[in-house]
């Protein structure tokens, strides 16, 4: 695994470490393209809340991959209470962003998620965005998932975010039946595909044809949006 670690955080301090002051980078906060990915993720987990009618007070929340804790400070805005929310990443250059930026009260840890630091049945909410699409390595991939499954209470969700369409080399892409495979027994509660493949292209011409794009829903996307239960 530690091959597969290596190159992880080469490509985490490479590819996805830009300048700050750089707004083209499309993952900056003010750039139209990350703007438009952040909002249709709020959107959808927003509506996969209210489908399910979770208690959101009553969830104690695990990020895996937390990066800047983007996610983080948008579950606590929904009413998640700061200190029932805790984060992970493999980078501590992001752990340190995320705490200048969270509300006082998540917990954040650098680590690999596949040993997590917390005892059996401890959260009763987990999410992955985007982390396993990043791991090329099968045996790595089941071993995180192994390990959200162990801190997961009976009961519990994981809400998965991930690319199942990509031609980036560095990225796998994982079917819905792969994701399934990785948590076995686990009930699907709701699925969402998600964002027009080639959305960076459409967004350079058109706004409001990718927003139309998104709702459609015999359009071909690249993401899915997944909740799964714990029996």
């Amino acid at each position: 695994m530690t091959n597969e670690i290596d190159r992880l955080r080469h490509m985490y301090s490479t590819q996805y470490n830009p300048d700050p002051q750089d707004r083209n980078y499309i993952w900056h906060p003010l750039n139209p393209i990350s703007i438009y990915y952040r909002q249709a993720q709020e959107r959808a987990i927003a509506e996969l809340f209210r489908k399910n009618k979770l208690s959101l007070p009553d969830l104690h929340v695990l990020d895996i991959g937390c990066g800047n804790g983007g996610l983080l400070r948008y579950l606590a805005s929904l009413g998640i209470p700061p200190n029932q929310l805790s984060g992970i990443d493999l980078m501590s250059n992001r752990i340190t962003a995320a705490s200048q930026l969270v509300p006082l009260g998540i917990s954040l840890i650098a680590g690999n998620a596949e040993s997590l630091p917390y005892t059996d049945h401890f959260f009763d909410f987990i999410t992955q965005f985007t982390v396993f699409s990043s791991i090329l390595d099968t045996q790595l991939r089941h071993r995180i998932a192994d390990e959200m499954m162990r801190v997961l209470k009976t009961d519990g969700y994981v809400l998965w975010y991930d690319f199942y369409k990509t031609h980036n080399a560095n990225l796998h892409s994982t079917s819905i039946q792969e994701a399934q495979q990785l948590f076995p027994g686990m009930a699907v509660r709701y699925l969402q595909r998600m964002h027009p493949v080639n959305i960076t292209r459409i967004m350079r011409h058109s706004r409001f044809l990718a927003g139309l794009l998104e709702l459609l829903p015999g359009t071909p996307k690249s993401h899915c949006l997944i909740l799964f239960q714990k029996p």
